[in-house]
């Protein structure tokens, strides 16, 4: 997958550059740049003195927390300036509808578990046009646990992210609540894979290096789930899945692949100790 591509599609802003929208306020604009928080401060003159104040978009002024609140990012101490730049300007708010590519925050409304066909059955994914909505979650690493069961041999591996803007989490609620019909609270977003075929032990493989770039994967460094650590910046790739059962409907995110953006300073040595000097 070509980043560079989506800059040709009408459905997402080219990359480097963010969109934005802008209000007027009580005779003051307000700017946003979707993706960043920028904030203008106007200059007010009253009769007595001049002050400086920090405007607020709309949103802020009418429920207290406000657009630009929702879109801030949270900050952790290895998160670089340049890291967070790159967040902000190519990833957070990514869409490409050509090759159904969203952010959780940009999946459209108009998303439905897909067609059942002669040739495939797509009722239980959710699609776009008819085509797999790829879905991805971007934040901190939280949780990362690996499942081998002597009554379930095929291993499952479960990832958790911490989103890095609220606007992520409350996007989460409101999918769920569309497509799934849970409540729509957001919270840690988590996904599942287990290894298909019945006789396959192979543990999950599609892990990536993105520090540099994120691109195709078949030009991406490919590293270990033993390479991952809690607090790493990833990038998640789902689809929304869902399967029937006695009690109605139960759906999933179904993990595709893990794409580490920026790995977490451990400070861990990585020698190997001398501390067996026999041969057996």
């Amino acid at each position: 997958m070509d980043l560079q591509s989506s800059s040709q599609n009408s459905h997402c802003p080219p990359l480097g550059r963010s969109p934005k929208r802008s209000w007027l306020v009580a005779g003051f604009s307000y700017v946003e740049h979707v993706g960043r928080e920028v904030r203008e401060a106007a200059l007010l003159t009253d009769r007595s003195r001049r002050r400086r104040v920090e405007l607020k978009p709309p949103a802020a002024l009418a429920d207290g927390s406000g657009v630009a609140n929702a879109r801030r990012i949270k900050r952790v101490r290895w998160l670089t300036e340049i890291a967070e730049r790159r967040l902000v300007d190519r990833l957070l708010d990514f869409r490409n509808s050509k090759r159904c590519i969203f952010t959780i925050s940009q999946v459209p409304k108009e998303a439905c578990w897909g067609p059942r066909t002669a040739t495939a059955d797509l009722s239980g994914v959710l699609c776009w046009w008819g085509q797999p909505v790829r879905v991805w979650a971007i934040g901190y690493l939280r949780r990362l646990a690996i499942v081998v069961q002597v009554d379930a041999p095929l291993p499952q591996v479960i990832v958790g992210v911490e989103f890095v803007r609220d606007v992520d989490a409350e996007s989460m609620g409101r999918l769920s609540g569309r497509h799934a019909g849970e409540a729509g609270a957001g919270g840690m977003f988590e996904s599942k894979r287990i290894s298909n075929g019945g006789g396959s032990i192979r543990m999950f493989r599609e892990v990536y290096d993105a520090t540099k770039e994120y691109t195709s994967k078949c030009r991406m460094p490919r590293i270990s789930l033993s390479d991952l650590v809690i607090g790493d910046v990833v990038l998640v790739e789902t689809k929304m899945m869902r399967i029937a059962g006695s009690a109605g409907w139960a759906s999933w995110y179904e993990l595709q692949s893990i794409s580490r953006l920026l790995p977490r300073p451990c400070g861990v040595d990585d020698a190997v100790i001398d501390d067996f000097p026999f041969s057996l």
